[in-house]
């Protein structure tokens, strides 16, 4: 896919919707949604910390990453 669509798609998809990182077990979890959130962003960020630059930012656990997109 050529850089022009690619920034098409993830200029609609940031202009349609919000994206949030969540925890693994986010749905069964006690503590309040802010601890929750501050936790899933410092997990995404440790993951980051995980990645390597190559040509871009490569992740080493990409499957790790959960995300919750929601429509505005």
């Amino acid at each position: 896919m050529a850089q022009v669509e690619f920034v098409t798609v993830i200029a609609t998809l940031f202009h349609e919707c919000t994206v949030e990182s969540v925890l693994e077990d986010d749905s069964s979890s006690r503590e309040p949604a802010t601890e929750n959130a501050t936790k899933a962003r410092q997990g995404l960020l440790d993951l980051m910390q995980d990645s390597q630059p190559r040509l871009t930012l490569q992740m080493n656990r990409p499957k790790d990453v959960r995300l919750r997109w929601t429509r505005r």
